[in-house]
């Protein structure tokens, strides 16, 4: 297999803010897609690989195998070997390489892929994208199988894979396509950049092979989320209010105001990325003969989560509870026992959990025909601290 490979580098669609007053939107850094020559990624916000046979960690249909199976094995193994090449989380640059595989082509059958002879990817099928995975950075081995027969290896080579830019490889168009539809890998990167408090932010990626240039509307709000997006672009990340919104997809106008094509309910919540994938047919006439009918969706899919990576002081509540036994004195001919339990304190604390038990019990006199006998037992303290104390006074 040939190390050189041609691109097209072509910038993402703008996506417009225009959210109203209630969105208060702004703009996250953008992301796009990055392309590969000589195995090593360009500079430029949006870059697709033009192969008309491409990888991803995705197959071909089962039916159509045998007009396939090099075009599978050649896209997966691209879509690893790019995929390597990128992802750390925000504050995280650990030297490795990490990459996760988005199977949108809604023809494709599934696939596994394995790295140095390890499987790390198994039987990804339609709609679905894996976490990321961690590889170090380097050459390593590709192999690609179908997923129903491990036996089949469709491509082995070895790819070298760079450190610290997150990436995710997405399997585009349609195996039975041609042209502008044709199966190809499509290389984006992803932005882990935390939303600010309160906001959470999103991206569309359109991956819907006969769906055209679309807007996305809010109805809640009659306003326009994103603008005028093609097929296989990425948007900029927008931030937006946490919450529930109601998202209609619609076919680009000059004003936004399309026929509404379907309708999605999605919850963001506070302080996640997320990245929504326009995937499937927008109209089931285009669904390929012997394909399955997989209608428009919005599959909506978690980049980063700020507060999983984030650690938040708080105070400590405190509870203290007080517990006192007192003395009982029993006197019998001459014998005097005293017994005495005095004053057990408990104080935990709910967070960075602090536990002081002080126990002391005192003097037990037993007098008995001039003999005194005197035992004492005293002061027993337990202390347990876990990352913060606690100071109570009795």
């Amino acid at each position: 297999m040939s190390d050189k490979r041609s691109f097209d580098r072509r910038g993402p669609d703008a996506a417009t803010a225009a959210l109203g007053e209630d969105f208060d939107a702004t703009d996250s850094p953008e992301t796009g897609v990055t392309g590969l020559e000589n195995r090593h990624y360009a500079d430029g916000r949006c870059g697709r690989f033009i192969l008309v046979v491409a990888d991803d960690a995705t197959g071909m249909r089962e039916t159509t195998r045998t007009l396939g199976v090099g075009l599978v094995a050649l896209l997966v193994t691209l879509s690893v070997g790019f995929a390597g090449m990128g992802a750390m989380a925000e504050g995280n640059q650990s030297g490795d390489a990490q990459v996760r595989i988005a199977h949108m082509s809604p023809d494709a059958p599934p696939v596994d892929v394995l790295v140095d002879n390890e499987t790390v990817v198994s039987n990804l099928s339609y709609g679905n994208v894996t976490d990321y995975t961690s590889l170090s950075a380097g050459e390593h081995n590709v192999t690609i199988t179908a997923a129903d027969d491990p036996s089949t290896v469709v491509f082995s080579d070895n790819v070298t894979f760079d450190a610290d830019t997150n990436y995710t490889v997405a399997a585009t168009g349609l195996i039975s396509g041609s042209g502008d539809t044709a199966f190809e890998p499509v290389v984006y990167e992803d932005n882990f950049t935390a939303p600010d408090q309160g906001n959470a932010s999103v991206r569309l990626v359109h991956v819907s092979p006969d769906a055209g240039p679309v807007d996305v509307t809010v109805a809640e709000t009659n306003t326009t989320l994103f603008d005028n997006v093609s097929f296989r672009n990425a948007t900029a990340y927008k931030q937006v209010p946490a919450g529930d919104y109601t998202l209609e997809v619609r076919p680009a106008t000059a004003n936004d105001s399309g026929e509404v094509l379907k309708t999605f309910n999605v919850s963001l919540s506070d302080r996640t990325v997320y990245s929504a994938f326009a995937a499937g047919y927008a109209d089931n006439s285009s669904v390929p003969a012997g394909s399955p009918d997989r209608p428009l969706d919005l599959i909506l899919v978690t980049d980063f989560t700020a507060a999983a990576n984030e650690t938040t002081t708080a105070a400590p509540a405190t509870t203290t509870a007080n517990e006192t036994t007192t003395t009982m004195t029993e006197t019998t001919t001459g014998e005097q026992t005293t017994t005495t339990t005095t004053t057990e304190q408990m104080t935990t604390t709910a967070m960075n959990e602090t536990t002081t038990e002080q126990m002391t019990t005192t003097t037990m006199n037993e007098t008995t025909t001039g003999e005194q006998m005197t035992t004492t037992t005293t002061a027993m303290n337990e202390t347990t601290m876990a990352n913060e104390t606690t100071t109570t006074s009795k």
